[in-house]
Parts: structure tokens; C-alpha cells; sequence
């Protein structure tokens, strides 16, 4: 994991997604790596546990707690070959921007690849097939 502060636009960037918020002195009681404010949600969390140190206060109209994430770094992930349309400058610009990460294959590694793509594959003709099924039965 990958964690840096960026000072210029208070904004801490955690492996490509960025956040506003800063570093803090204090350490996490678990694993003690430093400490993350989150901005947004005015709240500490460490990212190598992926925990809030602290709870929501429990009011439902708290403009910090209504919408916090029940993990810190709560998001969604996209896996990908390395085809142009997922590395190309405008998608990777879209992912950062919607707080997305993407996970690729290694170049040159087919055995990286071979269990997502089998898993993929199954559910998607899964998914399908049984879609299909649930049509041809109402002609």
C-alpha cells in the first residue's frame, strides 16, 4: 500500500485514491502505522486496517456521519487486462476521479490472470444462461 500526503491540495492519496484529509502523529492501536483524518466524514481511520478509530456519533442528521462508509476505503474495484481502453489516460482519469481502483493482470503472467478469468467467465455464463432461460420461458 501506497500512502502520500499531499500537502498543496490537503489531500491524502492512497494508492491512487485520493481523499481530503492529512497524516497524523497519532498511531493506530492495532498495527501502528500513522493515522488518516478524513475530511469528509471528520474522522480518524487507520488505511492499513481499513477501520474507523472512532464511531458515528449517532445523530441521523449529522452532516458527517449520515454517509459515512462502514470501511474507510469502501469502493469499488474494476479488474482489467491491459487492453488500451483500461489504461488509456481518459478511463484511468475516470476511475481516479470516481474514486475507483483498478487492479490489472501482470504483463507476460498468464497464471495471474487464468482464476479471475475462469471465475469471471463461469458467472458471467451463469448469470446469462439463466437470464435466457427465464425469458424463452415466457414465449
Amino acid at each position: 500500500m501506497r500512502i502520500i500526503e499531499d500537502d498543496m491540495n490537503d489531500e491524502v492519496i492512497i494508492d491512487d485514491i485520493r481523499i481530503n484529509g492529512f497524516i497524523l502523529d497519532d498511531r493506530c492501536s492495532k498495527c501502528n502505522n500513522l493515522l488518516i483524518i478524513n475530511e469528509d466524514y471528520d474522522a480518524y481511520f487507520c488505511a492499513y486496517c481499513n477501520e474507523w478509530v472512532e464511531d458515528t456519533c449517532g445523530d441521523l442528521d449529522c452532516m458527517f456521519c449520515k454517509d459515512r462508509p462502514k470501511k474507510p476505503s469502501a469502493g469499488l474495484i474494476i479488474h482489467s487486462d491491459l487492453g488500451s481502453q483500461y489504461t488509456s489516460k481518459a478511463f484511468t482519469d475516470f476511475c481516479r476521479s470516481s474514486k475507483i481502483k483498478q487492479s490489472m493482470i501482470k504483463a507476460g503472467c498468464p497464471y495471474d490472470n487464468a482464476p479471475r478469468s475462469s471465475f469471471y467467465g463461469k458467472l458471467k455464463n451463469e448469470h446469462l444462461n439463466h437470464y435466457n432461460a427465464k425469458i424463452s420461458n415466457f414465449k
